[in-house]
């Protein structure tokens, strides 16, 4: 029984792409590896008044953020309650019409 060329190749080739998908995942590996350590240094490299002045700058931005949405707010509750007022004139004035209409009739 003779082998063909092919069956001889077939377990080195899959031997092959094995084994270069280990060294793909490996080479993976270490570049996250390599990001993660490239972060932490420069996070490290940041003196402590440049994370103070960050963390001034997000509370600044959060404080700006709120004075927008209450502006907003207080622009809402000024014509909340204008409608509210014309509400109450108007039931008012309707009360006062009823009132003619009871007394005439």
């Amino acid at each position: 029984m003779s082998q063909t060329p092919h069956a001889i190749v077939a377990p080195f080739d899959a031997a092959g792409l094995g084994l270069a998908g280990v060294l793909h995942r490996a080479r993976q590996d270490r570049l996250a590896a390599q990001a993660h350590a490239d972060a932490v240094q420069a996070n490290r490299n940041i003196h402590a008044s440049q994370r103070a002045a960050r963390a001034v700058d997000a509370l600044r931005q959060v404080l700006f953020a709120t004075q927008a949405e209450n502006a907003a707010l207080v622009s809402e509750n000024a014509r909340l309650q204008r409608e509210l007022a014309a509400s109450k004139a108007e039931t008012l004035r309707a009360k006062g019409l009823l009132v003619r209409v009871m007394r005439a009739a």
